[in-house]
C-alpha cells in the first residue's frame, strides 16, 4: 500500500492543477512507496497568491515578535514530535539513512524554526 501526498495550498490539501502525479520510488527496494501530486507553473502560482493574501490579510504582519516566535517554536515541536516518522520517509524517499534523516535533516529543520 503506497501513501498519497497532496499539495498543502492555503492551508489545505489539493491536487495539482493538472492532475498530475508521480511515484515516488524507494531506492533500497525499487518499489513506488508514494505517489505524490506533481505541481507545475499554475500550482506555483497558485500557492504564491495564497502566501501574499496569508501575509497581507493574515495575522502575522500584526503579531508582536514573541507572538510570531511563539508560533515558530510550536512549529518546532511538532517537528520533533514527529521526527521520528519524518526521519523515515526522508530515509526512504532519498535513500538515505534513517540517521542522517534525524539527525541532520530533521535536526536542521528544528533548529531553523527555534533560530528564526
Amino acid at each position: 500500500m503506497t501513501e498519497t501526498y497532496k499539495l498543502i495550498l492555503a492551508g489545505q490539501e489539493a491536487d495539482a492543477a493538472s492532475g498530475d502525479t508521480f511515484e515516488s520510488t524507494d531506492p533500497s527496494t525499487g518499489k513506488p512507496f508514494a505517489t505524490v501530486a506533481k505541481a507545475g507553473p499554475e500550482d506555483v502560482q497558485r500557492a504564491a497568491e495564497a502566501a501574499r493574501r496569508a501575509f497581507d490579510d493574515g495575522p502575522w504582519p500584526r503579531m508582536k515578535g514573541s507572538e510570531r516566535a511563539r508560533v515558530l517554536m510550536d512549529v518546532a515541536s511538532r517537528i520533533k514530535e514527529q521526527g521520528k516518522e519524518l526521519a523515515e520517509t526522508e530515509a526512504q524517499d532519498s535513500g538515505g539513512t534513517i540517521r542522517k534523516g534525524r539527525f541532520s535533516d530533521v535536526a536542521m529543520a528544528i533548529s531553523t524554526f527555534r533560530v528564526y
